[in-house]
């Protein structure tokens, strides 16, 4: 059994999410992270991208997703980045952090991370 991880870090880009008024109106940071797992074996040997989960894609898929939701809760995002993610062929669980880093001004950031799996 694989326990590959692919992982994306720090994924950063402003959008509109939150729940506040000024937060409907002007977009603000926020920090993705993601951990997928896949088996990576079959794409280390053949060496051919069809073979394994395609990141960059999946960065861009994502960054079109967070900017078009417009998302008041970071639980939703982390679930909708989740669900996007699982949707990819061969990915079989991922972890998610949503970080808003300019949400608290004596916090470096808050937010959520969850965890899916295919069931």
């Amino acid at each position: 059994m694989f326990q590959d991880v692919i992982f994306i870090n720090n994924l950063t880009f402003d959008t509109i999410i939150g729940v506040l008024p000024h937060e409907r109106i002007v977009k603000q940071p926020i920090i993705i992270n993601l951990e997928v797992t896949v088996n990576t074996y079959i794409a280390a040997c053949s060496q051919t991208l069809a073979d394994t989960l395609d990141y960059a894609d999946l960065a861009s898929a994502i960054t079109s997703l967070t900017q078009q939701a417009e998302c008041l809760l970071v639980e939703t995002l982390a679930q909708k980045i989740a669900d996007l993610t699982l949707s990819y062929p061969g990915a079989s669980s991922v972890k998610v952090s949503v970080t808003k880093p300019d949400a608290l001004a004596n916090a470096s950031g808050v937010g959520v991370k969850i965890v899916r799996s295919i069931s």
